[in-house]
């Protein structure tokens, strides 16, 4: 999974600014998906939590940022929407992602 951050490049001919994303890392995770009555942490309910992504310790991520899974030249789009420093001894992250879904046509 790699985890992205924001930033904005500006057009030379317009100015106008433009959003681009830049890697900070690429961890190696599980995704698990939330179904029903499953997103449910810490006995709160979870709104609009569609993943849980575990994986070991890395400082400074934040909700910003957003993770991004290629397989096979397929990729997907999570934004983070909470990141637990599991049992807070900064070895183990949760992050509860929501996935950004494309617009059909």
């Amino acid at each position: 999974m790699t985890i992205e951050t924001p930033d904005t490049t500006q057009s030379s001919s317009t100015g106008a600014h433009t959003p681009v994303w830049s890697e900070v890392v690429t961890l190696p995770c599980s995704l698990e998906p939330i179904q029903g009555n499953e997103k449910f942490v810490a006995q709160a309910m979870l709104a609009n939590v569609s993943h849980l992504m575990r994986c070991s310790y890395y400082p400074g991520l934040s909700p910003k940022m957003r993770a991004v899974l290629t397989v096979e030249g397929t990729s997907r789009t999570f934004k983070i929407r909470a990141i637990i420093d599991y049992r807070e001894k900064h070895r183990d992250l949760i992050l509860t992602l929501e996935e950004e879904v494309p617009a059909r046509a």
